[in-house]
């Protein structure tokens, strides 16, 4: 087998390992099946502006979908998906290092589209991750009885020991001259 037919396997591969991975992201964050040609179910962008209304309700405003009298959208309106989609991520705080492009989204996710558009939807569920996790902690955190919760602080300042000194020794104070003049019976 030669170097170049041996090349094009390996890329082959990793675009299929690509294709599952964001097949299996999108389908576990919105509970559907997607077809069997993921390329052109993404192309249009509709099922991107989902994935990110879930993520974050209304951050996609306007999502053109298909319609039974015209089931393929034209390419105006996909590329206005895709750029709503690119729009939402980055309100909700995808990196621009990840961002993918409508180019690479709306030219049937050849080469290094396939990538970035993983990136892209990688970090966008990094975002939802944090976002559970943070609203799970803060909703923990209010359930607990806040009267039996000790505050922690830091170290103790300046103030804290001068005041707790003179504290001591006015107690000490008090223990001595209880020592030397004792109560009368």
């Amino acid at each position: 087998m030669s170097f170049t037919m041996r090349r094009e396997i390996d890329k082959a591969r990793e675009e299929t390992d690509l294709i599952n991975q964001l097949r299996n992201i999108i389908e576990t964050r919105l509970k559907m099946a997607l077809p069997e040609d993921l390329a052109s179910a993404l192309t249009d962008g509709v099922v991107l502006c989902h994935l990110a209304n879930h993520i974050k309700p209304r951050s996609v405003a306007s999502i053109h979908v298909p319609s039974p009298a015209v089931p393929k959208l034209t390419m105006a309106r996909c590329r206005r998906n895709v750029d709503n989609f690119i729009e939402a991520c980055r309100k909700i705080g995808v990196d621009e290092a990840f961002l993918c492009t409508t180019l690479d989204v709306t030219e049937g996710l050849n080469g290094r589209g396939l990538s970035r558009l993983v990136d892209t939807v990688e970090d966008l569920c990094r975002i939802e991750e944090k976002q559970r996790l943070a609203k799970k902690y803060t909703a923990e955190e209010s359930k607990l009885d806040k009267s039996n919760v000790r505050k922690v602080r830091g170290p103790p300042t300046m103030w804290d020991t001068a005041v707790s000194l003179v504290l001591l020794s006015v107690f000490l104070g008090t223990v001595v001259l209880l020592i030397l003049f004792p109560p009368p019976n």
